[in-house]
């Protein structure tokens, strides 16, 4: 139907749909893979902090000396939640469309007057 009333049109839409539909594709499965490493990672400090912080969690961790070890497990952890947060932040800008100009607000409102 499309190609009886212009063609050339319809061809060049057809062509630029993948330049779409791949990138924001990869763009999804980026960001999904992210979110997935980040409450995985989530799930591992919630769990090292009910294990550490609880009455008997802090009895053993002191009496078997391993204060050290569990700080470094925590701060391992930390560390990469915090640069998965940073990496899902930075793709999602890049994906996000630009903001408008504050003016074009005030020009918008200036065509009703």
């Amino acid at each position: 139907m499309m190609y009886r009333e212009h063609w050339l049109l319809a061809t060049v839409g057809v062509l630029l749909i993948p330049l779409f539909t791949i990138p924001t594709r990869w763009a999804g499965k980026t960001r999904w893979t992210l979110t997935r490493d980040a409450q995985a990672c989530s799930d591992e400090i919630n769990g090292i902090l009910n294990e550490t912080l609880s009455v008997s969690g802090q009895l053993l961790v002191k009496l078997f000396g391993k204060e050290n070890y569990e700080y470094g497990r925590y701060e391992a952890v930390n560390r990469r939640i915090v640069i998965l947060g940073a990496l899902a932040f930075s793709s999602s800008v890049m994906y996000r469309p630009p903001r408008p100009p504050p003016w074009t607000a005030a020009i918008f409102l200036s065509s009703f007057s």
